[in-house]
């Protein structure tokens, strides 16, 4: 699993949405920033984000514990990818939550 950290995991959304868009992204970027609003990203992007960082990851995610209004603002979606990914590698599931 290549997502060693929260920073990591926020590196590599940053990254994948850029390449995908062709869009420029600050260069700090803050953990409220909101894909869908800077129209960076729209639904099937989000869905191919999803496929990537599963991919990437080996863990399933679920993010129906993600509120709608968060699920693309990109702190929110690295703090659920890392805690699924702390809770696969404990060997909890392989379908790892985002619930607190």
């Amino acid at each position: 699993m290549p997502f060693s950290n929260r920073a990591a995991i926020k590196e590599f959304i940053l990254k994948h949405v850029a390449e995908r868009s062709g869009a420029t992204l600050p260069n700090a970027v803050p953990d409220s920033f909101d894909l869908l609003e800077q129209g960076i990203i729209d639904s099937l992007g989000l869905v191919d984000l999803v496929a990537a960082i599963e991919a990437g990851s080996g863990v399933e995610i679920d993010l129906s514990a993600i509120p709608l209004d968060e699920l693309t603002v990109v702190g929110a979606l690295a703090t659920c990818v890392d805690k699924a990914v702390v809770a696969a590698r404990s060997g909890d599931t392989t379908k790892a939550t985002c619930k607190q």
